[in-house]
């Protein structure tokens, strides 16, 4: 089990492209009061989709990262199972 913080799921919310199921997930999670905690499967899920928006949209010019990239690689970490 992975725990998110609210600022963890608004930001994949409004960056990754969630399918239905996730998007439903997300909605419920950002709504409870309760811990945020996803299993390893949907942590995989998740870490994939990070990895896929890092690439095209997590470095600069000078291929250093982005706050968005930066903020993609924390949130890699932290789904990493």
């Amino acid at each position: 089990m992975t725990t998110l913080n609210q600022s963890d799921i608004h930001f994949m919310q409004t960056v990754l492209p969630l399918s239905e199921g996730l998007r439903k997930l997300f909605d419920k999670l950002a709504s409870s009061k309760n811990k945020k905690s996803i299993p390893d499967e949907i942590s995989s899920e998740l870490s994939d989709l990070c990895e896929e928006r890092l690439a095209t949209h997590g470095f600069d010019d000078y291929h250093s990262p982005t706050e968005e990239g930066r903020k993609l690689e924390e949130l890699m970490d932290k789904l990493y199972t």
